[in-house]
């Protein structure tokens, strides 16, 4: 079985962007659990057949408990992306086996603040439309 490909610029790149998210977190007093390490979570892609491409097949990973339903930050063909996760995530197949990283920006269940949204009437009258 051929080496997993690494990148370690990637690599070198998520470890800087956690790095500059908890400065930023550190200059504005963290969460209120205190700051915490940044989380990387590393994904090994199998290698899929030629056959499980034709067929569509899926390749999906169980993300860990402390990743689904945060803010998470990923590569994925040269573009960034940003994610909520979910119980599981999808990977794109390649013929050879692959590692991803995924980075968690910010855990929504440890907010620091809330505000509520209020409604403000409108005033009648018509509005433009795409006429």
């Amino acid at each position: 079985m051929p080496k997993p490909q690494k990148n370690e610029n990637l690599l070198k790149l998520i470890l800087q962007i956690g790095k500059d998210i908890g400065e930023i977190k550190n200059g504005i007093g963290g969460t209120s659990q205190g700051i915490s390490s940044v989380e990387v979570l590393k994904v090994t892609v199998p290698a899929a057949t030629d056959e499980d491409i034709d067929n569509s097949a899926l390749c999906v990973a169980t993300l860990p408990k402390e990743f689904q339903g945060a803010l998470l930050i990923y590569e994925q063909y040269g573009s960034w992306f940003f994610s909520i996760g979910e119980n599981e995530m999808g990977f794109p197949m390649q013929t050879t086996e692959t590692e991803m990283f995924i980075v968690k920006l910010a855990d929504f269940k440890s907010y620091t603040k809330e505000v509520t949204a209020r409604i403000i009437k409108g005033r009648g009258g018509s509005s433009a439309s795409d006429a």
